[in-house]
Formats: C-alpha cells, sequence, structure tokens
C-alpha cells in the first residue's frame, strides 16, 4: 500500500463513487481484535496509533472496524453490543438500543483484498445486509494462509 493511510484511502473510495460515509466515523488508533499474527514488532503496533490508525464506521445498529496491518486491510464487523457506546446505558436512546438487540448475533473477522471491496461491505452492511448476504470476498485470517501448521 501506499503511503496514504487507509482512512484516506476509504475517504477517496467513498469520493471517486460519490457516496458519504455510512454512517458516524470514529478514530480508534491501535483495535487489538485486528492485530493477529502477523502484526509486527512492538514499535510497529505502537505506530499505528499515529502513523495509520485504525478506525470504525457506526452506523445505528452495527458497525465496521478497519485497520491497516503490515499489508493487509483488516477489518471487524458486528451488531453494537451493551456497553460498546455511552448511549446504551443513559437510557437517552432506547429505540436505538432495542434496535441493536434485535440485531442477529453475528459478527465477522477477516481481510479486504482491496479498498473497493472494503468500501462495498461496509456500505452493504451498515446498509442492513446480512454478513451472509454480503457478495464482496473475504479472506479468513486461519494459520494456513500465515504458513503456520
Amino acid at each position: 500500500m501506499s503511503e496514504t493511510r487507509l482512512l484516506d484511502r476509504f475517504r477517496a473510495e467513498l469520493h471517486s463513487r460519490d457516496v458519504p460515509i455510512p454512517g458516524e466515523l470514529i478514530h480508534c488508533g491501535v483495535y487489538p481484535d485486528l492485530m493477529w499474527p502477523p502484526c509486527g514488532d512492538a514499535e510497529y503496533f505502537m505506530s499505528r496509533v499515529t502513523e495509520d490508525p485504525a478506525f470504525r464506521v457506526m452506523g445505528y445498529t452495527r458497525f465496521v472496524m478497519l485497520g491497516w496491518v503490515i499489508d493487509e486491510i483488516r477489518f471487524y464487523a458486528s451488531r453494537i453490543e451493551a456497553g460498546d457506546v455511552p448511549w446504551w446505558f443513559s437510557g437517552e436512546d432506547s429505540a436505538r438500543v432495542a434496535a441493536c438487540e434485535a440485531e442477529a448475533d453475528e459478527h465477522e473477522l477477516a481481510i479486504f483484498e482491496t479498498m473497493g471491496d472494503a468500501v462495498t461491505f461496509t456500505i452493504s452492511y451498515l446498509g442492513g445486509v446480512p454478513l451472509k448476504d454480503i457478495a464482496v470476498p473475504r479472506i479468513k485470517p486461519t494459520p494456513q494462509r500465515y504458513g503456520v501448521r
């Protein structure tokens, strides 16, 4: 990947399609669930915070977390769970909490081959499409992928 940060590439892909970010964008620094081996040494791990931080796109009831790790666009997609966000227990948005609880309890941790795939997936998933129905190719992070037996 070039020197452009993942977030910049994500925004550029959205712009090229003339679509807005499909949710609230939240900078996260490092998202440990995306840091499976290989994920670099401690210095590389800490560099993600400033050089190319992970980010979350938060929809109404779901989110997609994206991070550039070594040479992969890694992601985690899930419904919003109890305690993930400050409004969950505040009582300020009980309808949204109920909508989150009504979502299927499914999630996915995988890798995208292209930024186009990342954007298409994010738009589809945050738009309500079930994970199994999204036709974007995803790579599972299996031990075999990394030469581990």
